[in-house]
């Protein structure tokens, strides 16, 4: 839609981030393969997400090939 990715077909895939600071969608790297960061609700305190103002990421990602990603783990954080 051009706006964020609906994660529907081979062409449309990545993350969404929603302004709230939740992450849904499916990320893919050749050795692990797909990573689910849309697997829980909004609401949900394990959920993926990331503070724009301080740049950690917090909650899981799941990847079928290498089980539950810990975001929160202290080494994950981007440049805002």
């Amino acid at each position: 839609n051009g706006v964020s990715y609906q994660n529907n077909s081979a062409t449309d895939y990545g993350l969404n981030y929603d302004g709230l600071g939740n992450l849904s969608g499916y990320a893919y790297g050749a050795t692990v393969g797909w990573i689910n960061f849309g697997w829980a609700l909004p609401v949900d305190v394990n959920r993926a997400r990331v503070d724009l103002i301080s740049g950690d990421f917090h909650g899981y990602a799941y990847g079928a090939n290498i089980g539950w990603i810990n975001l929160g783990s202290g080494y994950l954080a981007t440049d805002c």
